[in-house]
């Protein structure tokens, strides 16, 4: 959870049961998930309700795989279970002997700043990713 003002970390300092108005104060831990956003966790309990299906996840949530597969990392990343941060899906694709390249396998390319933005948008790319993205864009504008 975030402070609303700072956006800060907020830590658990009391514990309050409501029937019996028992409180529990001091160092209160909580596991990772308590950290989570709402729309993460919603996103876990689906992850559960199927079983881990993604397509079966793609009708309960209405989004493409591609999206869903993208919030997985996000949500794997979120968790602190991503050992590599570098071995997170990168919508540059290398090649050992080329220059990066723009294209996206399936989605089509992502050659514009507009298609990128509208990746962004359809939960495609993450926010990080489209502003890599958008600066390789300008770099190689910039050679020209």
């Amino acid at each position: 959870m975030r402070c609303p003002s700072c956006q800060g970390p907020l830590q658990i300092h009391a514990l309050t049961c409501q029937p019996c108005e028992l409180r529990i104060e001091g160092r209160i831990s909580a596991n990772e998930f308590a950290h989570l956003s709402g729309d993460s966790l919603h996103l876990l309990r689906i992850f559960v309700s199927t079983e881990g299906s993604i397509r079966d996840m793609e009708s309960s949530l209405g989004l493409s795989y591609p999206t869903i597969k993208n919030r997985l990392a996000q949500l794997k990343r979120e968790l602190g279970l991503d050992s590599n941060p570098e071995s997170s899906p990168d919508p540059i694709s290398h090649s050992s002997h080329s220059k990066p390249s723009l294209e996206r396998g399936r989605s089509g390319p992502l050659d514009s700043v507009d298609s990128i933005l509208a990746a962004l948008e359809a939960g495609q790319l993450t926010a990080p990713e489209a502003t890599k993205l958008i600066k390789l864009r300008q770099t190689k504008g910039s050679r020209k």
